[in-house]
């Protein structure tokens, strides 16, 4: 079946923010595969992720050593403000899924709003230990440059400085 995006303004609406180039989206059109499977469209019909198995994974893998009888596997969700295929309220009620799961990421059944670090140089020091705190972190990335492909739409910059942040506590 040919992909639902057989075009390249339908990939820019997806996809990028937009003031994202149409060059740079024919450069991202040439790594898409041409045909989608014939059962993508059915499988968005019924959830596919079961968010205690995902945490339970990110636990059986992680380096981390066990803090008492819990380990602690941190968990980022990210936005774009712009993002047209996942909107902020469902990637917020996703976080809250996760958060709520209770799986490797202690009591806490909220996740911490991180947003403003896209626009905060934080160093190591600064944010030390801040994911033991809470393990679910939420972002949104702001407008402009803030599409579903947050890592190579303009705003790719902010969404680093979050992952950074994360990648760092």
């Amino acid at each position: 079946m040919r992909s639902p995006l057989s075009s390249t303004q339908l990939v820019h609406r997806a996809f990028f923010s937009p003031t994202y180039s149409i060059e740079k989206v024919r450069a991202f059109e040439v790594e898409m595969a041409p045909y989608e499977s014939m059962s993508w469209p059915s499988g968005m019909m019924l959830p596919f992720v079961s968010c205690a198995r995902v945490l339970s994974n990110l636990l059986a893998t992680s380096s981390q050593p066990a803090s008492g009888s819990k380990s602690h596997v941190p968990l980022l969700v990210i936005s774009g403000a712009q993002d047209m295929l996942m909107r902020d309220p469902l990637m917020k009620r996703m976080t809250n899924m996760y958060a709520s799961a209770g799986v490797g990421i202690g009591y806490n059944f909220k996740f911490r709003d991180v947003s403003k670090l896209q626009y905060e140089l934080i160093s190591k020091a600064q944010n030390s230990g801040e994911a033991s705190k809470r393990e679910v972190w939420f972002a949104e990335i702001t407008a402009p440059g803030a599409g579903h492909n947050l890592m190579r739409d303009d705003g790719w910059e902010r969404c680093a400085k979050v992952v950074e942040s994360f990648l760092d506590s």
